[in-house]
């Protein structure tokens, strides 16, 4: 249980710093804050940029401490791969389409209304399995691990700093935000479920640069087992990277809010695409047109219940139809201020639901399940046999049945074999669940 805590009643904190337990250190980890001890004000357990090992975890352990107090910025990175969602039903979107243009946005809205998009884009270009290669079946290496996620940290910092400068009207080219979709191929074509249960389990900090970082990294996954090229590819994480910038020009309050907006701010909160496009217009922004489109129609829905304009299937871009289903999966997984996030297979559960209603591509749709399995990676299963496992590795095709490992309640820890559910027969997964206590 995380609780907001002040580490000494004397000195200011720019930061909010919350509880944990001490099962949420991970060994290898490095922090970029001390860590203090909650039971006594002000007392530093461990410095930051230090890391993390089991002599100062077994030191803790000796002391009785059961917890321990971490700026929050830094639970992303001792939470990474965890899903952060409890909920299991997701209430509908009613959205407000708006009037509000600028030169970036008429352009684009003439060409939909001119030829629209059915021709924009061939899919696939190349088969999976060539791109891919064969599912892994192996655990995630751990080091390999940990670099990815001080490599995504510093990407989301980047992130921050860079849509800052864009609202204050400084330049940007896409060779910084190409190389961020380049290390995220990369990365995927190394090892596509490690990288995907990192991407797929958001964080509610550093909004909405975060959040940018993760529906890039699911967006690029889906288009990957579409088999679009690297310069689709690149086009599509460039327009998830930057799709949120109009977002830092809106009042705060328009997406920390504790309740449900009301229909006025859901009218405010559908000009942020336009603003977005407002930002990128200034002299030096060097971003292609169709990561622009990308990032303008990102809130599109194929049934026209999208935002800004409301667009419907041929009129939104293809691209442009994977990032919503990407965005639309890391929005229902991450915990919002009114409402608990949910987990991932009821997230899954309700992209199928609307896909049925014509809301979303069912290509895309479909891309997102080969990648994450339909329990999705990173998320826990209640066995038939009892048991209680944690996807690691998606199959592909065998959508229903990803590799699992099985926490071992008795000894809080996961066994050395895991079970490719594929072709192990004598088990099957009864139901999502919620992770096991210290696992």
């Amino acid at each position: 249980m995380e609780s907001s805590f002040s580490p000494h009643q004397g000195f200011r904190v720019s930061a909010t710093f919350a509880r944990v337990s001490l099962s949420t250190l991970s060994v290898g980890t490095v922090l970029s804050s001390p860590i203090f001890d909650p039971d006594s004000a002000g007392t530093k357990l461990l410095g930051k940029n230090i890391e993390i090992n089991e002599q100062f975890l077994n030191m803790l352990v000796k002391r009785g401490i059961n917890n321990v107090v971490v700026n929050r910025r830094d639970l992303a990175r001792l939470k990474a791969g965890a899903p952060q969602g409890i909920a299991r039903k997701a209430d509908d979107h009613s959205y407000s389409q708006i009037c509000k243009t600028n030169r970036a946005t008429s352009d684009i809205d003439e060409e939909v209304v001119g030829e629209g998009f059915k021709a924009s884009i061939e899919m696939p270009t190349e088969t999976v399995a060539e791109r891919l290669g064969a599912p892994r079946q192996d655990r995630y290496d751990r080091h390999h691990m940990l670099e990815t996620v001080k490599k995504s940290e510093q990407q989301i910092a980047y992130l921050d700093e860079l849509f800052v400068n864009l609202i204050k009207g400084s330049s940007a080219n896409d060779e910084s935000l190409e190389g961020v979709c380049r290390d995220s191929v990369k990365s995927i074509l190394d090892d596509r479920d490690m990288f995907l249960c990192l991407g797929l389990n958001p964080f509610d900090t550093e909004y909405p640069a975060r959040h940018s970082l993760h529906v890039c990294s699911v967006a690029i996954s889906i288009g990957l087992m579409l088999g679009l090229d690297d310069a689709s590819l690149v086009d599509l994480g460039t327009g998830c990277l930057i799709h949120d910038v109009g977002m830092k020009m809106m009042p705060r309050k328009v997406y920390t809010e504790k309740r449900k907006l009301t229909p006025d701010e859901l009218t405010s909160l559908a000009e942020h695409p336009v603003l977005t496009l407002d930002a990128l217009q200034c002299p030096g922004v060097r971003i292609s047109r169709v990561a622009r489109i990308v990032a303008y129609q990102l809130h599109e829905r194929c049934d026209g219940s999208g935002y800004p304009r409301g667009r419907v299937v041929d009129e939104i871009h293809p691209l442009a139809r994977i990032a919503a289903v990407a965005d639309a999966y890391v929005g229902l997984v991450s915990n919002r201020g009114h409402r608990k996030g949910l987990m991932p297979y009821f997230a899954i559960e309700k992209l199928l639901h609307d896909v049925a209603g014509g809301k979303f591509d069912s290509k895309s749709v479909r891309g997102l399940l080969h990648a994450v399995s339909l329990f999705p990676i990173g998320s826990f299963v209640e066995m038939s046999d009892g048991q209680v496992g944690r996807v690691v590795r998606s199959n592909g095709e065998n959508f229903t049945r990803p590799i699992v490992e099985i926490w071992n309640a008795r000894h809080r820890e996961y066994e050395i074999d895991m079970i490719n559910l594929a072709s192990e027969n004598s088990v099957q997964i009864v139901r999502a669940t919620r992770a096991p206590q210290a696992a």
